[in-house]
């Protein structure tokens, strides 16, 4: 199995297949703690993202 450093967008931004390893696939996440965190998290960091964008685009006009 190789294993490398990547980013979200190393992960979703390109075709490929990923391979959960099987000492992993009994563990299973629940919404309260571990789903509906993750998602907040990506959610603020995406607005503020966006939020960035926004201004960097007013700025330049």
């Amino acid at each position: 199995m190789k294993t490398d450093v990547t980013t979200p967008l190393g992960i979703f931004g390109m075709p490929q297949h990923l391979t959960v390893p099987l000492y992993q696939r009994p563990y299973v996440w629940n919404e309260d703690e571990q789903w509906g965190p993750l998602w907040a998290d990506i959610r603020r960091i995406a607005e503020h993202r966006l939020g960035v964008a926004r201004q960097t685009l007013w700025q330049d006009h």
